[in-house]
């Protein structure tokens, strides 16, 4: 008499538990090079890097869409001297993401249990 297998077996609970921590794992990692580039962008505004660069170009292009739900949040977007920029609204959406990352792999960790 063959015996089937329950959902619950060690097994198959393993094979759920490691598809989630890889699902967790994917999505820090997307989070943390998102975050990168963010903080890229901030440390090349604060130097006042040419936005005619091509590296900085693309840093900028890269993550205009990850700040851009942030403009206007503050009431001082930017603090400027000469050429350099502290971008507050940048700084404010690192936390958000990071917070969001933690949130999300949070969640996904209680489903592993």
């Amino acid at each position: 008499m063959e015996h089937e297998r329950s959902p619950h077996q060690p097994g198959k609970r393993s094979s759920v538990s490691s598809v989630i921590s890889k699902i967790a794992q994917i999505i820090w990692l997307i989070v943390v090079a998102i975050v990168i580039f963010l903080v890229i962008r901030v440390v090349l505004s604060l130097v006042g890097a040419n936005q005619d660069n091509d590296f900085a170009s693309f840093i900028y292009n890269i993550t205009f869409s990850f700040v851009e739900p942030f403009r206007g949040l503050l009431q001082v977007g930017e603090y400027q001297i000469g050429v350099s920029r502290l971008e507050f609204e940048t700084i404010v959406a690192i936390f958000v993401y990071v917070l969001a990352g933690w949130g999300v792999t949070a969640a996904i960790n209680v489903l592993r249990r």
